[in-house]
């Protein structure tokens, strides 16, 4: 297993952890046990809002992480959508 953790700043000004994890095959590990695995270990400002599930971590010509290659887990929470119809205009 692999995994990277990023911060994320949200419009709003709040903080949100993303976990990118390369899950082992041989290995069944749900989101429910990791989360639960890590409120025991961690305090709650620590345990990732979001779980992303990846093939294998982007990798930089160095070998390291690529960390703007990784998706933006929280990508429609930061998204400003406008009005669609005059009623929710007004």
């Amino acid at each position: 297993n692999e995994c990277v953790v990023l911060a994320k700043v949200m419009r709003n000004g709040q903080v949100k952890l993303a976990a990118f994890v390369v899950y082992d095959p041989a290995q069944h590990v749900t989101v429910s046990e990791l989360r639960r695995y890590l409120k025991k270990a961690l305090p709650e400002h620590l345990v990732p809002a979001a779980f992303v599930g990846l093939d294998a971590l982007p990798r930089g010509g160095d070998g390291a992480v690529d960390r703007a290659a990784l998706p933006d887990p929280f990508g429609g929470e930061d998204q400003v959508v406008g009005p669609r119809t005059e009623m929710e205009r007004v």
